[in-house]
């Protein structure tokens, strides 16, 4: 049977969706929802959603856009956004634009030529001795300095002690 009225296409991915198509989708799935098949009444209205998503490829076009009840639309949403990142994902992937995350091999390390060893703790446990060499290296510097202006402090006090006791 040849349709009497001709399909509604999108003219691009965000044109609203008339309310003579969103009457027509319901009538064609006989004023139940898509998924569950409840019948719609003024309590269970209708939401539409691309049976094909439109990021994954699907046309908007009436055939390709279904009614269904709140219950039923939100998990199917929640399941494109999920496919659609998954095949962005892949997508990066594949054309080298993001590369997968690394796994922490905790104790152990990947070295340049793809062996795998365990972390040097010698290594590190050198690495933090030096820093602590030049960190007392620093301290040590400090309280020579003070100790000269000390002893500069100590003589010219003695000078000025001398100098009353000749007075």
């Amino acid at each position: 049977m040849p349709r009497s009225v001709k399909e509604w296409i999108g003219k691009n991915d965000d044109a609203k969706l008339p309310s003579s198509v969103k009457l027509r989708i319901v009538e064609r799935q006989r004023d139940r929802c898509g998924i569950c098949t409840r019948k719609f009444d003024s309590r269970l209205r209708p939401e539409f959603d691309h049976e094909v998503p439109l990021a994954l490829g699907g046309e908007h076009r009436e055939r390709n856009i279904r009614a269904l009840c709140g219950e039923c639309h939100r998990p199917k949403t929640k399941e494109d956004a999920n496919a659609i990142g998954r095949a962005r994902r892949i997508k990066q992937k594949t054309l080298g634009i993001k590369k997968p995350k690394q796994k922490s091999l905790g104790r152990w390390k990947r070295k340049v030529n793809g062996t795998v060893v365990l972390r040097d703790e010698e290594g590190e446990r050198q690495r933090r001795m030096t820093d602590l060499e030049e960190k007392l290296t620093d301290e040590v510097i400090r309280l020579k300095k003070i100790i000269k202006q000390l002893k500069r402090s100590e003589v010219q006090l003695r000078n000025t002690v001398c100098s009353r006791k000749d007075n």
